[in-house]
């Protein structure tokens, strides 16, 4: 199975776990639409879509993403050389990286990291009750990371490191929600199936709480051949279902 149907059928579970829909099996071993949901004589085939305004910008964001998992592994382990009391570190970050970082970006960071947990005042402070502090990164350091909030549970004896992530705003333009639907028709075998719905779902890099609301759900489409259409917020695991 290769990366694109795992997450497939990654997402085909949230659906089905966040929908009320009975069933008595499904089957991905299919295309077009990608799964097959069995329950009795009845079946109904769920075609999955994801939702992205730019793959170049989601590019960026899920490399800048996983290079901060990285940052925080590197950090917590030079973290764990200077005390074994529970540490988090809060990072505030910009909402749109213009690029990916790379190699002397992540080095850069991880220091200003260890240099802010070795400061006098931060050491002094290890240990006893617990403490928040925030600092700046200055214009040279500043442009993935703003600021950075951290703090410490005493009697702790082990170490998270926990960041934000980032995500992009906006609401959904119905104009888009009508191109996918309308190219997702053109390739669909609605023979196969007594039903078939259409599964959008948000991707990370493009979360909000406001980019499903009342005015999305509340948008009027055409006729569709699908059946029922929803949209699934990965990130979140919200489920709507859209006016059809």
């Amino acid at each position: 199975m290769n990366i694109q149907k795992k997450q497939e059928l990654k997402d085909v579970e949230i659906f089905l776990s966040l929908s009320k829909l009975k069933f008595d099996s499904y089957n991905m071993e299919c295309e077009k639409p990608d799964c097959d949901l069995k329950f009795g004589e009845k079946t109904i085939g769920i075609e999955v879509t994801e939702f992205v305004r730019s793959k170049e910008t989601c590019s960026i964001i899920r490399s800048v993403n996983s290079t901060f998992d990285r940052i925080s592994k590197e950090t917590k382990s030079e973290i764990e050389k200077i005390t074994n009391l529970k540490l988090t570190l809060n990072f505030s970050q910009h909402p749109n990286p213009r690029r990916k970082i790379n190699s002397s970006d992540r080095l850069r960071i991880i220091e200003f990291l260890i240099n802010h947990i070795r400061k006098q005042e931060i050491e002094q402070r290890l240990g006893k009750d617990l403490f928040h502090t925030e600092f700046e990164y200055s214009k040279e350091e500043s442009e993935f990371v703003k600021t950075i909030r951290i703090s410490t549970h005493k009697d702790k004896k082990t170490l998270d490191i926990t960041e934000n992530k980032f995500y992009m705003t906006g609401v959904i333009p119905k104009q888009d929600l009508d191109v996918i639907i309308r190219n997702k028709e053109l390739k669909m075998d609605f023979q196969r199936n007594k039903e078939t719905y259409l599964l959008i779902v948000v991707a990370e890099t493009e979360y909000s709480s406001g980019i499903t609301n009342n005015e999305v759900l509340e948008y009027k489409f055409d006729y569709s051949k699908f059946n029922r259409i929803y949209i699934l917020e990965r990130f979140s695991k919200n489920l709507f279902e859209l006016n059809s």
